[in-house]
């Protein structure tokens, strides 16, 4: 059904909303933006659900939509020009129905929704389909809430940074797909992005749920941290050789990735750390191949105690974090694994 058919029918009547199924607030206009934004560039929407229902005196036929209310609300608010592309980036901002080029009308009309009719279903019946969809379908994690919540700067930005850095997070294998797709990597990159900002500190979800709140009309740090991770990841893409190793688990690689953003791109809110040039390629891979060891049981010496232990349990806790940062510092600039170990013993780290 093309969103010009869905329009005249929820116009004449044909299709309706029907409340008594899904009772929910509706969207922000953000929100509702985002979406007109994703019809207008083209890309998939979820699947309505209707149920279909015929009248015995006149044989006329109506649909209610059942799931899929706030997404058509939205449309319907466009095509009378009552809402308007609010997305700062988008190539439509500010435009309503009305303003839009023909071509671009004419793809908006033309965009296909694809759905579910029940027929001849009781209310019930309805009802106890989307009982056990929602049995099978697991609960929206904090990352997924904030990308659906959001649509503005910072969610724009790690949006992008995502697309760019997730393929090297899979092959790390840091995450596996199943973890990417319940969206582990945007999380990881916008942690990356929270400790360049504002310092090490412990994974906490409110912290993130802040710097999204707070960047989403405009994110003046943009350039310099998307800055720091194209030249990070472009230096850790030629260390392949511990991809797949312990060097690569998530809690290390948030420690190799933002040491090595803050020795490209100096951050001040990790200046305490220090600060240096990175070592040649050769001398990093060794240092990071110590590391590995020291984890795997062989005998690194006393200098890698702390190492261990920062990696043995409690890893998200900014204490261990601080630890394995000094470390990771270590590897990458100086190579003096005992001066971290002597540093990571520090009362401000205790």
């Amino acid at each position: 059904m093309s969103l010009a058919e869905l329009g005249q029918q929820y116009k004449n009547g044909t299709i309706i909303i029907d409340h008594s199924y899904q009772r929910s607030l509706a969207w922000p206009a953000a929100a509702q933006s985002f979406l007109i934004d994703t019809i207008l560039s083209g890309y998939p929407l979820p699947k309505l659900s209707l149920s279909q229902t015929t009248d015995l005196k006149t044989r006329a036929t109506k649909k209610a939509i059942v799931d899929g209310q706030q997404r058509t609300e939205a449309i319907m608010a466009f095509l009378d020009n009552r809402l308007r592309v609010t997305t700062k980036k988008s190539k439509w901002h500010g435009k309503n129905f009305d303003q839009l080029e023909d071509e671009d009308k004419q793809r908006f009309l033309s965009y296909m929704v694809n759905y579910d009719l029940f027929t001849g279903a009781t209310d019930e019946d309805v009802r106890e389909v989307f009982r056990r969809m929602n049995w099978y379908t697991a609960p929206a994690n904090d990352q997924e809430k904030r990308h659906s919540q959001f649509s503005g700067e910072f969610k724009q930005f790690i949006s992008g940074v995502t697309k760019i850095y997730s393929p090297m997070l899979d092959q790390s294998r840091t995450f596996n797909k199943r973890q990417i797709s319940r969206m582990a990597d945007t999380e990881f990159l916008s942690e990356c992005a929270y400790t360049y900002l504002f310092g090490i500190d412990n994974a906490a979800q409110p912290k993130l749920w802040r710097l999204y709140e707070e960047n989403d009309e405009a994110f003046p740090d943009e350039v310099i941290v998307f800055d720091a991770f194209a030249m990070a990841f472009q230096r850790i893409s030629a260390w392949r050789t511990v991809f797949d190793s312990s060097i690569t688990k998530p809690y290390n690689m948030q420690s190799l990735i933002t040491s090595t953003m803050h020795l490209t791109v100096q951050s001040p809110a990790l200046s305490s750390f220090g600060t240096g040039e990175l070592l040649p390629d050769n001398a990093v891979l060794e240092n990071l191949a110590r590391l590995d060891r020291a984890l795997q049981h062989d005998h690194e010496g006393a200098d890698m105690e702390r190492y261990v232990w920062a990696c043995s349990g409690a890893t998200n806790r900014k204490r261990q974090r601080s630890v394995r940062f000094r470390y990771f510092m270590a590897a990458l600039a100086t190579g003096d694994f005992s001066e971290a170990h002597r540093r990571s013993l520090d009362v401000d780290e205790a």
